[in-house]
């Protein structure tokens, strides 16, 4: 929802290309947290501010998927 919201002005002006990368970084990003929780047994409704931090840290991400992929 919070993606339809910030696009909804787009549909009055065209979205810069900046502003395109930053919305598939957030995307791309929420896939990466989802994914790694579902590999730690773990899902968003049970998702923790520990959970959170854990994925955050460098060695967690390390085998997360590159943000190019």
């Amino acid at each position: 929802m919070a993606l339809r919201l910030r696009l909804r002005p787009a549909r009055r002006r065209h979205l810069t290309s900046g502003q395109l990368n930053f919305y598939r970084y957030e995307i791309r990003s929420a896939i990466h947290l989802l994914a790694w929780l579902r590999e730690h047994g773990s899902t968003l409704a049970m998702c923790t501010q520990s959970d959170i931090d854990r994925w955050l840290t460098p060695r967690s991400r390390a085998a997360a998927p590159s943000e190019t992929s």
